[in-house]
């Protein structure tokens, strides 16, 4: 067997060049044929990215062309992981990635993923913070109201839930 070129995690399936160059092949012509891995309510595809994540999308209200906001993505990846995506926009300029299958065996830091929703989420909220710290746009008063916003949504998801007891 050859050197492996392509792993899809999510279906446990490893591909030799040949091989991979054959699945593409075959599934250009034909996308019903593509891999699709269903775990739970989550689908991956070839690539490991997550197709159908949860979503929750903070929006500054502008009428302007282009838009600020921030979607913070995630999914069970069935491992006992969960794994974060993220979009943002802040006017003209952006960028984001997909919540793709964590391992916990993954060499990337980036691709461990998380052991609670929870985690993952407040991670999401982390990672879109400091992408707008990092933008171009950072003093624009609307990509300051947007990681209020996203700070504003990272202490929601920080406190205990609150349980209500019942005596009888």
């Amino acid at each position: 067997m050859g050197e492996i070129f392509h792993v899809c995690r999510s279906a446990g399936r490893e591909f030799t060049e040949n091989e991979w160059s054959e699945y593409c092949s075959q599934t250009r012509n034909n996308p019903e044929k593509a891999i699709r891995t269903t775990i739970g309510k989550y689908t991956f595809n070839e690539h490991d990215v997550c197709l159908n994540p949860e979503v929750m999308t903070l929006k500054v209200n502008d009428k302007s062309t282009y838009g600020y906001e921030v979607s913070l993505k995630w999914c069970y990846c069935g491992n006992g992981l969960w794994q974060y995506g993220l979009d943002y926009n802040t006017g003209d300029g952006g960028g984001g990635f997909a919540p793709s299958f964590a391992s916990p065996d993954e060499k990337r830091e980036w691709l461990k993923g998380y052991p609670s929703e929870r985690e993952c989420k407040l991670a999401a909220c982390e990672a879109a913070k400091k992408r707008l710290d990092n933008s171009y746009h950072k003093d624009d008063p609307k990509v300051k109201r947007l990681w209020e916003m996203v700070d504003e949504y990272q202490k929601t998801i920080s406190r205990p839930k609150i349980v209500q007891l019942e005596l009888f």
